[in-house]
Protein backbone atom coordinates (compact mmCIF):
# COMPACT_ATOMS: atom_id res chain seq x y z
CA UNK A 1 0.00 0.00 0.00
CA UNK A 2 3.18 2.46 0.67
CA UNK A 3 4.26 1.53 -2.81
CA UNK A 4 0.90 2.64 -4.43
CA UNK A 5 0.63 5.74 -2.25
CA UNK A 6 4.31 6.91 -3.01
CA UNK A 7 3.75 6.78 -6.71
CA UNK A 8 0.29 7.88 -6.80
CA UNK A 9 1.84 10.84 -5.09
CA UNK A 10 4.94 11.40 -7.22
CA UNK A 11 2.42 10.76 -10.42
CA UNK A 12 -0.06 13.27 -9.14
CA UNK A 13 2.53 16.05 -8.57
CA UNK A 14 3.58 15.44 -11.97
CA UNK A 15 0.44 16.38 -13.01
CA UNK A 16 0.15 19.29 -10.84
CA UNK A 17 3.14 20.86 -12.34
CA UNK A 18 1.39 20.45 -16.02
CA UNK A 19 -2.01 21.94 -14.80
CA UNK A 20 -3.52 18.49 -15.60
CA UNK A 21 -7.65 19.25 -15.00
CA UNK A 22 -9.88 15.49 -15.71
CA UNK A 23 -12.88 16.06 -18.17
CA UNK A 24 -15.02 14.88 -15.51
CA UNK A 25 -15.32 13.22 -12.01
CA UNK A 26 -15.98 10.08 -13.56
CA UNK A 27 -13.26 10.11 -16.30
CA UNK A 28 -11.07 10.92 -14.32
CA UNK A 29 -8.40 7.74 -14.31
CA UNK A 30 -8.63 7.07 -17.59
CA UNK A 31 -8.02 11.08 -18.45
CA UNK A 32 -5.14 10.62 -15.94
CA UNK A 33 -3.41 8.22 -17.34
CA UNK A 34 -3.91 9.36 -21.19
CA UNK A 35 -2.50 12.89 -20.14
CA UNK A 36 0.31 10.73 -18.18
CA UNK A 37 1.41 8.78 -21.58
CA UNK A 38 1.13 12.40 -23.34
CA UNK A 39 3.62 13.92 -21.17
CA UNK A 40 5.84 11.53 -20.63
CA UNK A 41 5.43 9.40 -17.50
CA UNK A 42 2.96 7.29 -18.88
CA UNK A 43 5.36 4.07 -17.20
CA UNK A 44 4.58 5.94 -13.86
CA UNK A 45 1.11 6.00 -14.60
CA UNK A 46 0.94 2.43 -15.45
CA UNK A 47 2.82 1.12 -12.58
CA UNK A 48 0.22 2.88 -10.14
CA UNK A 49 -2.79 1.42 -12.42
CA UNK A 50 -1.38 -2.26 -11.55
CA UNK A 51 -0.71 -1.38 -8.10
CA UNK A 52 -4.25 -0.38 -7.94
CA UNK A 53 -5.84 -3.13 -9.67
CA UNK A 54 -3.97 -5.64 -7.52
CA UNK A 55 -5.84 -4.36 -4.77
CA UNK A 56 -9.26 -6.26 -3.28
CA UNK A 57 -12.40 -4.20 -3.34
CA UNK A 58 -12.43 -3.98 0.19
CA UNK A 59 -9.09 -1.71 -0.24
CA UNK A 60 -10.45 0.04 -3.09
CA UNK A 61 -13.15 1.41 -0.69
CA UNK A 62 -10.96 2.05 1.98
CA UNK A 63 -8.58 4.62 -0.76
CA UNK A 64 -11.38 6.28 -2.01
CA UNK A 65 -13.92 7.18 0.74
CA UNK A 66 -14.15 6.25 4.68
CA UNK A 67 -17.55 3.75 4.51
CA UNK A 68 -18.05 3.76 8.41
CA UNK A 69 -18.62 7.80 7.82
CA UNK A 70 -21.01 7.25 4.39
CA UNK A 71 -23.08 4.17 4.93
CA UNK A 72 -24.40 5.03 8.08
CA UNK A 73 -25.67 8.22 7.85
CA UNK A 74 -29.41 8.84 8.25
CA UNK A 75 -31.29 10.77 5.04
CA UNK A 76 -30.84 14.02 7.49
CA UNK A 77 -27.09 13.94 7.43
CA UNK A 78 -27.07 12.65 3.69
CA UNK A 79 -28.66 15.82 2.90
CA UNK A 80 -26.18 18.23 4.93
CA UNK A 81 -23.53 16.65 3.68
CA UNK A 82 -24.44 16.50 -0.30
CA UNK A 83 -25.24 20.64 0.53
CA UNK A 84 -22.06 21.18 2.55
CA UNK A 85 -20.08 19.53 -0.87
CA UNK A 86 -22.23 21.47 -2.89
CA UNK A 87 -21.48 25.07 -1.81
CA UNK A 88 -17.41 23.57 -1.93
CA UNK A 89 -18.04 23.26 -5.57
CA UNK A 90 -17.86 19.55 -5.83
CA UNK A 91 -20.31 18.24 -9.14
CA UNK A 92 -23.60 16.07 -8.91
CA UNK A 93 -21.77 12.79 -10.00
CA UNK A 94 -18.89 12.93 -7.17
CA UNK A 95 -21.55 13.77 -4.61
CA UNK A 96 -23.58 10.83 -5.78
CA UNK A 97 -20.82 8.78 -5.71
CA UNK A 98 -19.46 9.86 -2.73
CA UNK A 99 -22.82 9.43 -0.62
CA UNK A 100 -24.30 6.33 -2.97
CA UNK A 101 -27.54 8.02 -4.07
CA UNK A 102 -28.02 9.59 -7.54
CA UNK A 103 -27.26 13.02 -9.32
CA UNK A 104 -31.14 13.33 -9.72
CA UNK A 105 -31.73 13.45 -6.03
CA UNK A 106 -28.81 15.72 -5.17
CA UNK A 107 -30.22 18.49 -7.12
CA UNK A 108 -33.61 18.15 -5.53
CA UNK A 109 -32.23 18.04 -2.26
CA UNK A 110 -30.20 21.19 -3.77
CA UNK A 111 -33.40 23.07 -4.53
CA UNK A 112 -35.28 22.35 -1.52
CA UNK A 113 -32.59 23.28 0.99
CA UNK A 114 -32.89 26.77 -1.25
CA UNK A 115 -36.28 26.99 -1.17
CA UNK A 116 -36.29 26.67 2.98
CA UNK A 117 -33.51 29.65 3.20
CA UNK A 118 -36.27 31.76 1.61
CA UNK A 119 -39.01 31.35 3.73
Amino acid sequence: MTDLTDLASKLLDLQKQDHFTPRSYRTEIEDSIRFSTEHGYGDLAIKVRDLWDHLSDSDHKKELLDPNKTKKLNIYQKKQKAYQMRKEGISYSAIADYIGISSTTIYKWRQEFQRKQLY
